[in-house]
């Protein structure tokens, strides 16, 4: 009984996957919205819109790799996400005030993808209007996937009771290429950067 899922994890610990596939599964379930194509309207945001379309729509572990019936097109209105079903998600970014605006001005969902939240430059502000939007449906629902760093919001969501914190390291991926882990953990063990991830 969660409002927010937060996967807080080191790069390489698939936390991008895990939410790409949740976000795929929200939207193959049964509408949010009964009356509107698809029944779901979601919203992504990344740190930048060109971080939402490559890596949560187009990259090795997003959208497209679990769902290859999806499609993204680009308009007047923005940069969308369509299912075969007919739902949708709109892609924002979060490191301008013109972000904040669009995100403000973004309409109603019932649920969104919170990519690499601890990277997004406007996070309270564009955190703030993620949540006067996200109101549609009987549960409105986040997942954010972030690596760890310490950003006030982040500290808060952690002892949250209505946030569902799952946590990982870079080791905790068995996809991840031993000679990868090797070079990061000998480059980086011990230092600041590698604990953080």
């Amino acid at each position: 009984d969660w409002d927010l899922w937060l996967l807080f994890a080191g790069r390489g610990a698939g936390k991008t996957d895990a939410a790409a596939y949740y976000t795929d599964q929200h939207v193959r379930e049964p509408g949010c919205l009964p009356g509107i194509p698809g029944g779901h309207r979601l919203a992504i945001i990344a740190p930048t819109l060109g971080d939402a379309l490559e890596a949560c729509v187009n990259g090795p572990s997003g959208l497209k790799a679990h769902n290859p019936g999806i499609t993204s097109a680009s308009s007047m209105g923005g940069t969308f996400v369509r299912w075969p079903s007919g739902a949708q998600a709109k892609l924002f970014g979060a490191s301008t005030p013109e972000d904040v605006e669009r995100l403000r001005a973004g309409g109603n969902r019932c649920f969104a993808w919170c990519e690499e939240l601890a990277a997004w430059r406007q996070l309270d502000e564009c955190w703030d209007h993620l949540q006067f939007g996200l109101r549609l449906g009987p549960h409105p629902r986040a997942v954010a996937s972030t690596t760890p760093k310490p950003r006030k919001l982040l500290k808060s969501m952690l002892t949250d009771p209505r946030v569902a914190v799952t946590r990982a390291t870079t080791h905790d991926n068995p996809h991840l290429a031993a000679m990868v882990r090797d070079r990061l953990e000998s480059r980086y063990a011990g230092t600041r950067l590698g604990r953080q991830e």
